[in-house]
């Protein structure tokens, strides 16, 4: 009987509230220290291949980070980030190719930074690291290779003008909302196109597809407003923040990020699903009766999809004046 009333009072001990409290913080603390670990052990590995070295990034450049890309996106990527002014883009390299290393060269701004490890590192890591060692104290823009920015009057505006506007307002965050891009026909035959040929045939999105997260249905305008497509998926992330002694840098979707959001937002026209799936079901279709064809980021505004404000506006009518 005593050997059973030591066992009852040990089940009852692990079970106890305190106890499990404890095991979870010592776990935490454990899992922090790992991490931290490896964060360092990656920066002491990372090596500088490529373009202007930290010290040498202008203090009011805007910093495009590309944690992943390919090489059929780079040119197209690059000339839409250009002529959105952006100056300076760090692209992480893992074992890649020579030939694609040099098509990186190639473009003016481009910064490689190279994994100095024999092992993969994970995406937020890798784009901490970037952040903090090229965009400190600067605007980064977080994006693949397959991602466009676009938001309201950005032919107007470009990066510089939105940023301005939010520093102006006090914002240190954009929100933005990622648009699964599609053709008519067959996927299939998005895997062999580059990104320019993508964007020439990938022309149509469908927003019925998504929806605000529970807790965000009937969030006001210039919130922390946040999509969810047909699977249940984030679809909401934040590309660009400025990178302040208080920024989180935080991509994914889904993933909380320290950040005043001003009362615009944007999307994130994406061609990665529609490629995806085009490996995996080359005669499907995404196409549908209410899928709309892709004309400027304005007539989401109207639609409701993406916000914006009449101080936007005004600010847009100024710099076109």
């Amino acid at each position: 009987m005593q050997l059973v009333w030591a066992m009852d009072r040990s089940m009852m001990l692990a079970y106890h509230p305190d106890v499990n409290g404890m095991i979870s913080h010592l776990r935490r603390n454990w899992q922090r220290a790992t991490t931290r670990r490896h964060a360092v052990r990656f920066a002491r590995a990372a090596r500088h291949l490529h373009g202007p070295k930290p010290d040498n990034v202008p203090p009011d450049a805007i910093v495009v980070l590309v944690p992943r890309w390919r090489v059929g996106d780079l040119e197209a990527f690059h000339a839409h980030y250009r002529a959105l002014g952006a100056s300076h883009f760090v692209f992480f390299a893992s074992g890649t190719p020579a030939a694609a290393l040099a098509q990186i060269k190639a473009l003016p701004g481009s910064i490689i930074v190279e994994n100095g490890l024999r092992v993969s590192v994970p995406e937020p890591r890798v784009l901490a690291y970037l952040a903090d060692t090229y965009g400190a104290n600067r605007w980064c823009l977080m994006v693949h290779s397959d991602e466009l920015l676009a938001f309201a009057s950005d032919g107007t505006l470009e990066l510089r003008g939105l940023t301005g506007y939010l520093e102006a307002r006090g914002a240190t965050a954009l929100r933005a909302h990622r648009l699964a891009m599609f053709p008519k026909g067959a996927l299939g035959s998005l895997t062999s196109l580059n990104l320019q040929q993508k964007i020439a045939e990938c022309v149509y999105f469908d927003l019925s597809s998504l929806h605000l997260s529970a807790d965000q249905a009937g969030t006001p305008s210039g919130s922390r407003k946040s999509y969810l497509d047909a699977d249940g998926v984030p679809a909401s992330c934040t590309p660009l923040i400025y990178n302040g002694p208080d920024a989180t840098v935080a991509f994914e979707c889904g993933t909380p990020c320290a950040g005043r959001f001003g009362d615009v937002t944007a999307v994130l026209k994406s061609y990665a699903q529609a490629t995806e799936l085009g490996y995996d079901a080359p005669d499907a279709s995404l196409f549908s009766l209410t899928a709309r064809r892709w004309n400027r980021a304005e007539l989401l505004v109207r639609a409701g999809f993406i916000e914006s404000s009449a101080a936007y506006e005004a600010w847009a009518r100024e710099v076109r004046e």
